[in-house]
């Protein structure tokens, strides 16, 4: 999945022109995941993460994604979680991380 990044200047990132694509984390990306966490401000290391990414992962209810620039430097990261809403009469889906 592709998506367009706008032009805007960023503190952390400086300027990003181009295209990025969201790609699904798997379990070889846990020092990835715990860099991005921590940026976050969700403290983090590989160890412990390596213990519930597996459940994550397992789990057809969440899915996560890393964003990798073109040249595939993981620059982002998004959990989502879908689930029944009675509210809604069918499915949400909120932003974990």
């Amino acid at each position: 999945m592709d998506a367009k990044l706008s032009t805007r200047k960023n503190v952390n990132m400086g300027v990003m022109e181009g295209r990025m694509r969201l790609r699904p984390v798997n379990i070889g990306d846990l020092e990835t995941i715990a860099v991005m966490m921590n940026c976050l401000g969700y403290p983090a290391v590989p160890s412990e993460l390596k213990t519930v990414l597996p459940n994550i992962l397992n789990n057809p209810a969440m899915k996560v994604f890393l964003a990798v620039s073109t040249d595939g430097q993981p620059i982002g990261l998004i959990n989502l979680h879908c689930y029944p809403s009675l509210r809604l009469k069918g499915y949400q889906v909120s932003r974990e991380e």
